[in-house]
């Protein structure tokens, strides 16, 4: 359910970019890959900086929602 919830947040995210004329870019699978490489690193360090000043594991807790979509 949260999935579903946060789809539907991201969709009329969206929705309101597209109707105030926002530029949206979509990438094709090639330049997606490159992004979702060169992002691996800064996002680990972030998940791992967020999750310690919170007192849990972020890149653990990421993991574990990706799995229960």
């Amino acid at each position: 359910r949260a999935a579903a919830a946060f789809k539907a947040a991201g969709d009329r995210g969206v929705a309101t970019l597209q109707s105030a004329n926002v530029e949206l870019i979509t990438l094709d699978a090639e330049a997606l890959e490159g992004f979702r490489e060169a992002m691996q690193g800064p996002l680990e360090a972030f998940l791992k900086s967020e999750g310690e000043q919170a007192g849990f594991d972020g890149a653990a807790f990421v993991a574990r929602f990706r799995t229960t979509q």
